[in-house]
């Protein structure tokens, strides 16, 4: 059970920091493409896949893995501060 919860930890944390690139690639293309369609049409297939890795957070979410959001400059997802499996779930 141990290396379960490790594995989707792991898993969680890659999710996370490849949807965080995504979406920093995302808004530095949509800015660079106003007034430049052909660049805007870049920026769909980037959504699609935020919106796919979303899904996927959610799914290790509701296995139990709590993650907190912060906003505005240096915020993001991340796994709960302090957050500690509940050792006796592990035997």
């Amino acid at each position: 059970m141990r290396s379960r919860f490790d594995e989707q930890l792991a898993q969680l944390e890659r999710e996370l920091i490849e949807m965080g690139a995504l979406c920093e690639e995302s808004i530095a293309l949509a800015a660079k493409s106003l007034g430049d369609g052909s660049l805007a049409r870049q920026v769909a297939p980037l959504d699609t896949e935020i919106d796919r890795k979303e899904r996927d957070i959610e799914s290790l979410c509701r296995a139990g893995i709590p993650i907190s959001t912060a906003q505005g400059a240096g915020g993001g997802i991340s796994i709960m501060e302090g957050y500690r499996v509940d050792k006796t779930l592990l035997t």
